[in-house]
Parts: C-alpha cells; structure tokens; sequence
C-alpha cells in the first residue's frame, strides 16, 4: 500500500433541533404547534431528501393533532418526534435534542470544550481499537469512529504503518458511528495508485455540490 493524497468530499446528513426542557417540564399546545412548524420548515428547507422530508412532515403535523396532544414532558416528546422521523427514513443523524433552559442563547468556552473533545478522543485511542496481522498476511483494524487528523493523524499513520506490507487489509467499521471526513480522506490515501473522487457535499439550500 503506498501513501498518496487524495481528494475526497463526502455527503453528510446532520440534523439537530434544540427542545427546552427543565425540571418540573409543561408543554403548552401552542409550544407544540410552534416545534412542529419549525422542525417541518428546517426538514423542507435543508433535508437532503425531500420525499422522506415531506413524508416525516406529514406525519408530524398528523401526530401533532393526536399522540402528541397528551405529552407533555420535554424530553418524552424530543424522544418520540425522533422515533417518528425516523420510522420514514432510519437516519441517525436526524434527532431532537432535549436542553436546559438556561442553555439557551448561551455559547460554551470554545477553548474548553476542544480540550473535553481533544482528552475524549485521545482516551479512545482516536478511534483505533485494534490493528494485528491475521492469517495469510491480511490486516485487520478496528475502527470505531473517524477522528479529526489533527488530532488523530500520527495513530492512524501507526496502524496502517504497522499493516503497509500486508496482501489485504479489512477495516472492521461494524461499530463506527462516523465521525470526520478528513480522516475518511487519509486513510482512503494509502489505498489508490491515483487521485480518486469518492463522493461530494450536497447543500440543498443552495441546490449546488460544495
């Protein structure tokens, strides 16, 4: 396998909507009607598939005049609108994500939470669980998710270092949850003879790859 630099660009689907909870929670109807609208402007605005969109906004603005009605916890409700977005299409990407009220408007120490996110990484190893020979000179690594090179560049250049005479490499993803695509983009380097064009952002919004 031979180190070469790639350009890789690759389709991302993240979506997230902020739901305010607290202690002692009581949704109000017209704080219903309110998420419903929003979250179903945000799915036709920017959801990379407007069938699966227009389906879960469907769907919710339905659920909204039945099931929805006697919920009124917060975090119940955050929980089952996921569940029904996704009984349309199983992105895990796409979730409702409870919040304290006091969140709201407030930014986090940037400085802060990089060096939470930079001792997490490093902690897991940056992802790389395993990396031994097998039988017949195959690799095998075990990666559970793809972490920034930044960070993460001088472990992953050790694994694949350690397998670079190998005939086959199996990289075991069985138990990635994703994660960033600069490392998709290193690791797929020592894996072509020539520059490859693996996949590409799509922004909706704009209708134009990116």
């Amino acid at each position: 396998m031979k180190l070469l630099k790639i350009t890789l660009t690759f389709i991302i689907v993240i979506m997230s909507f902020g739901l305010f909870a607290s202690d002692t929670p009581k949704l109000t109807i017209t704080q219903k009607e309110a998420l419903i609208d929003s979250i179903s402007a945000k799915l036709t605005d920017i959801y990379v598939f407007p069938k699966h969109a227009e389906k879960m906004v469907q769907k919710l603005r339905k659920n909204l005049k039945k099931s929805y009605k006697k919920i009124d916890d917060p975090r119940k409700l955050a929980q089952q609108l996921t569940e029904d977005m996704r009984s349309i299409y199983n992105d895990l990407h796409l979730e409702i994500i409870p919040m304290s009220p006091e969140s709201k408007g407030q930014k986090p120490d940037d400085i802060d939470m990089e060096k939470l996110r930079i001792e997490k990484m490093k902690s897991q190893n940056y992802g790389f669980r395993e990396a031994k020979l097998l039988q017949g000179n195959v690799g095998y690594i075990k990666l559970d998710s793809f972490e920034d090179v930044r960070f993460a560049g001088k472990t992953a250049e050790a694994a694949m270092g350690f397998l670079i005479n190998t005939d086959a490499l199996i990289i075991d993803l069985r138990e990635n949850g994703g994660g960033n695509a600069n490392m998709i983009q290193y690791l797929s380097s020592y894996l072509f003879d020539e520059s490859q064009h693996l996949n590409s952002f799509y922004v909706k919004e704009k209708d134009e790859y990116a």
